[in-house]
């Protein structure tokens, strides 16, 4: 059984894409402010900045998965 298929290669992307959109939605208020309430940066940018940060951790997971000859030959009946 292999972990790389075409339906977990596609979760990948959609996971990042929805880690990518968190953070955009938990950054806005704060950047929107003018006047930013200090307990709005520990509930809002951190676990925002946190989701920054690992969406193109996946993204990149999932590309360099898809280079190892065994699992781009597994993937090549994807349909796209």
């Amino acid at each position: 059984m292999t972990i790389f298929t075409c339906k977990s290669m596609r979760a990948a992307v959609m996971a990042s894409g929805t880690m990518l959109v968190l953070s955009v939605v938990l950054l806005a208020p704060v950047l929107l402010l003018s006047d930013p309430v200090p307990g709005l940066f520990i509930w809002l940018v951190y676990p925002g900045f946190a989701a920054l940060l690992i969406s193109p951790v996946i993204l990149l997971a999932a590309a360099l998965a898809s280079l190892v000859p065994s699992v781009n030959e597994h993937l090549k009946n994807c349909q796209h």
